[in-house]
């Protein structure tokens, strides 16, 4: 007899945890569930789901006492469609899709995911807050599914969550798709820019994303190799601003911004290396994807998941690396300041590590190519096919 689940986020469009809703639509096989993929606001359309679609046509909104009373609706029209539906197990994305699925709970299995290492990327006074709601509430959900080792030390540690209600789901990726879009080609203007030694990130353009510092480091690249390009995939409120810093720095020749592409693979399997320079992860799709892309990556030591990811022999309680770690799958460098340095400033000594990480790369044949090699090891732990079933076991 077939299972009905729901599935809760706040929308399928241009983010890591759509991307995972679309995955796991899709893969999770119609012959054991009827699928219902609840969405707060469906504006844009984004990645394919496989279910049927409800809008729950509630927006977002910058006013805190309008965000309380848009929860609310949200609760109210969750618990008609879980008993309409007769919904069996929900399982929901971010922070206000798990709590409008607790808070709408049932008779059902509730299931929540969090992605994000919430002691860092919440503010002072939201932290605050957030302590104590999810003290109290998280515990009241059946399951929580933490998309890294530790994400998970961070609930018990310093949100009070039970230890025993949590589980370890690394994010999935369908390779076999990844790699077909892969090899689709450019367009001959695009392609002139892949000619060179190139160096590409991908994510949205936030002060999360760090890319700043990026931009910072690749202007002393540019000193030692001064024909490398580097693309910046993605958009976000932070473009006019990283723009004006490429142009003070007088980059605007080598520095790309293609913007949000929903086939990003063709572009980063024709670069050289992939960077993520992020202050603060969950688990980087965009550093797991460039390696199913084949491309060797160096990233930020941030919290949480590129450790995991590329030197898992690392303990997640032993505090950021102080300096350039050569791993087992990738090339991890100190995390960096959430600072924005002006265009004039020297660079940290964090962004010296990245510029000299980068330049290694690019001028060691040989290390370029086991890294090569070694994403293409490591990111077949992540395949769809080995963690769906982690997935299907929990349902």
């Amino acid at each position: 007899m077939k299972k009905n689940i729901a599935i809760i986020i706040n929308d399928i469009n241009d983010n890591g945890a759509a991307r995972v809703v679309s995955n796991l639509s899709l893969n999770l096989p119609n012959d054991k569930y009827r699928k219902t993929i609840i969405i707060t606001d469906y504006t844009i359309k984004g990645y394919p789901i496989d279910g049927d679609l409800i809008d729950l046509n509630v927006k977002g909104s910058n006013s805190f006492l309008k965000k309380i009373f848009n929860t609310f609706i949200r609760i109210r029209k969750v618990k008609k469609i879980k008993r309409q539906k007769e919904i069996d197990t929900t399982i929901s994305f971010l922070p206000n899709p798990n709590l409008v699925n607790i808070l709408s709970k049932r008779k059902e299995k509730v299931i929540i995911s969090v992605r994000n290492f919430m002691s860092k990327s919440l503010s002072s006074s939201k932290l605050f807050i957030y302590k104590k709601v999810i003290k109290h509430l998280y515990n009241k959900a059946h399951l929580i599914v933490a998309v890294s080792e530790a994400i998970k030390l961070d609930l018990i540690k310093n949100f009070g969550v039970n230890e025993d209600k949590i589980i370890v789901i690394h994010n999935f990726y369908d390779i076999k798709n990844i790699r077909e879009d892969s090899i689709k080609k450019l367009s001959l203007k695009k392609q002139n820019i892949f000619k060179q030694p190139t160096i590409i990130t991908s994510g949205r353009l936030s002060n999360q994303k760090g890319q700043w510092h990026l931009i910072r480091a690749f202007s002393k690249v540019k000193e030692k190799i001064p024909n490398a390009q580097l693309v910046i995939l993605g958009k976000g409120d932070l473009k006019s601003k990283l723009i004006d810093i490429t142009y003070k720095l007088k980059l605007e020749n080598s520095i790309h911004f293609l913007g949000f592409q929903s086939n990003p693979f063709k572009y980063i399997a024709e670069a050289d290396i992939f960077v993520l320079p992020s202050l603060y992860e969950g688990f980087p799709n965009a550093l797991c994807e460039a390696m199913a892309c084949g491309l060797p990556v160096i990233s930020t030591d941030c919290q949480s998941g590129p450790r995991e990811i590329l030197e898992p022999c690392i303990d997640i309680e032993v505090p950021t690396i102080k300096k350039t770690v050569y791993g087992s799958y990738g090339i991890l460098v100190p995390v960096f300041s959430e600072l924005r340095y002006l265009t004039t400033e020297e660079l940290t000594k964090e962004e010296i590590f990245m510029e000299e990480a980068i330049i290694e790369l690019l001028e060691n044949e040989d290390k370029m190519y086991k890294y090569k090699l070694k994403s293409i090891e490591r990111i077949d732990h992540f395949n769809i096919s080995n963690v769906i079933e982690n997935w299907i076991n929990i349902i």
